[in-house]
């Protein structure tokens, strides 16, 4: 009934800062992943991939999905499929989904997201024959960044928004809290050579994204607390605390070179001066 395209992308400027509340540059690329969606009569949701390495999948929908630590290819689009109907307050219990994708998995080209969005797109759709005209371009992308947690992934945002907002021929200057958006034009003389090292890396399936992504929220709150902030506990994210503290990112440089004092900080030493517990 749809057939949806949503694309990858690469970040040009402001590695591993979305998080963090910092805003980056990223752009789509031509890469892409395609989601063909119909309905079914019977229950479920009946997965098929191009690629033979993703075996096809039957969901069955005998309990209520609320995600997965280490997923599985469709459990990507599980995760946008969810995330709209939450906010449609309605449940599609049976779908035929196709999927293929041109962009390499693991690569670090957001292809999970890719899915993702695709997905939330598709479901948005075949449930209302709409798209953004009954949700914003800005409300779909935060709906498909918080849909994403449901595999575990505590992303900043970046992926999902410049996947939704990308403009031909632009690259996305992408801020957060609240997310804005501002298109630069890339010179039409430009050529971006994306290339893949052979390496991969599967973000859901380890620690080590989250990791990165706690020990920035944590670092926050022991800067917030050594600087005297009040309510230290509510700061969540690095940029946030910059803006409690009045300073930028040069100023902010000199305050963690004056705060944080110790080498080297054990867990139990933060939990003490967090003045929580292991549990």
């Amino acid at each position: 009934e749809y057939i949806v395209r949503c694309p990858g992308r690469v970040n040009l400027i402001g590695e591993h800062v979305d998080y963090s509340g910092y805003g980056v540059f990223p752009m789509a690329i031509d890469a892409a992943t395609y989601v063909l969606i119909s309905r079914r009569e019977e229950s479920g949701i009946d997965f098929y991939n191009t690629d033979g390495q993703y075996p096809p999948h039957l969901h069955k929908m005998d309990d209520e999905w609320i995600g997965v630590g280490k997923p599985q290819w469709y459990h990507y689009f599980l995760c946008g499929w969810k995330g709209v109907c939450e906010r449609l307050g309605v449940q599609l219990n049976g779908l035929n989904v196709l999927l293929s994708s041109s962009i390499p998995p693991c690569a670090g080209l957001s292809s999970s997201s890719s899915i993702v969005c695709a997905s939330a797109l598709a479901t948005l759709a075949i449930y209302t024959h709409e798209t953004f005209s009954v949700i914003s371009r800005a409300e779909f992308a935060e709906l498909c960044a918080h849909a994403e947690h449901y595999i575990g992934t505590e992303g900043g945002g970046m992926d999902q928004a410049i996947e939704v907002l990308a403009t031909k021929g632009h690259a996305m200057l992408i801020e957060f809290n609240p997310l804005r958006w501002t298109a630069v034009r890339l010179p039409e003389t430009a050529f971006f050579a994306v290339l893949h090292c052979g390496k991969t890396l599967h973000k859901a399936a380890t620690s080590h994204y989250n990791e990165r992504v706690v020990e920035c929220r944590i670092a926050a709150q022991v800067i917030a607390k050594a600087s005297g902030i009040k309510e230290w506990k509510l700061v969540r994210t690095l940029h946030h605390l910059a803006d409690a503290l009045h300073k930028n990112a040069n100023e902010m440089t000199e305050v963690v070179r004056e705060l944080l004092t110790e080498p080297l900080y054990t867990k139990r030493s933060i939990l003490s001066t967090l003045e929580v517990t292991e549990t």
